[in-house]
Order: structure tokens, then C-alpha cells, then sequence
């Protein structure tokens, strides 16, 4: 239930993202946005742990903000597979980053409050 309530996060997220971010491009219809969504929900599953343990000691020095770093490595890494997505600078790829990782922090509570 998790893979599936992060690939619904992430495609929402990718969809509010476009509309909010000036440097944030998405063609597509909805297959795309579950498509690049389900990348990114197999990269967090995958990549993200090894890469978070071997940057621990950095994560704790930050106090946990490099986070933000690796969650938008994750997306950069998702923007250079689909040539539907195209994140323009830098700024934008940070400020997506923190608004799909609100709204997967979001539907992460709701399914925690119904459940």
C-alpha cells in the first residue's frame, strides 16, 4: 500500500507542481504524470536508502535537511529519464522538491487518520 500511496503523492505533486513553479515543465496527460511517479516512488524505495546511509554523517551534521538534497537528486534523476518533464534551474527543482514532498507528507497523515 505504500508504493501505491507514494506513485498517487508523487503524480499529485508532479500536477501542482506545474501549475506553481515558472521553470517546472510537464506535457502530458495523467499517464505521464503516473508514469514519472512511479519512477520516482521506485527510486525512493530503491536508491534513496543506500544513498541516505552513505551520507548519514552529513544528514546528522544538517540535522536532517540534506534530506532535501537527496529527495531532489531523486527528482533530477527522475526529470533526466522522461523528456516530458523538464525542470528549467535549480530554484525550481528545490521548490518542487519541498511540494512533493508536502503533499506525500500530507497524504501520508490522511491515510494514517482513516486507517
Amino acid at each position: 500500500m505504500n508504493i501505491l500511496l507514494s506513485i498517487l503523492g508523487n503524480s499529485l505533486g508532479l500536477y501542482f507542481t506545474q501549475y506553481s513553479i515558472e521553470n517546472f515543465a510537464f506535457s502530458g496527460g495523467y499517464q505521464n504524470y503516473l508514469t514519472a511517479g512511479l519512477v520516482l516512488a521506485v527510486l525512493n524505495f530503491t536508491l534513496k536508502p543506500v544513498i541516505k546511509f552513505i551520507t548519514a554523517p552529513i544528514i546528522l551534521m544538517t540535522l536532517g535537511l540534506f534530506i532535501i538534497a537527496i529527495n531532489a537528486l531523486m527528482l533530477w534523476i527522475t526529470d533526466y529519464f522522461f523528456v516530458f518533464m523538464d525542470i528549467g534551474t535549480m530554484t525550481a527543482l528545490m521548490l518542487s522538491t519541498i511540494i512533493i514532498g508536502f503533499i506525500n507528507l500530507v497524504i501520508g497523515i490522511i491515510y494514517k487518520l482513516v486507517d
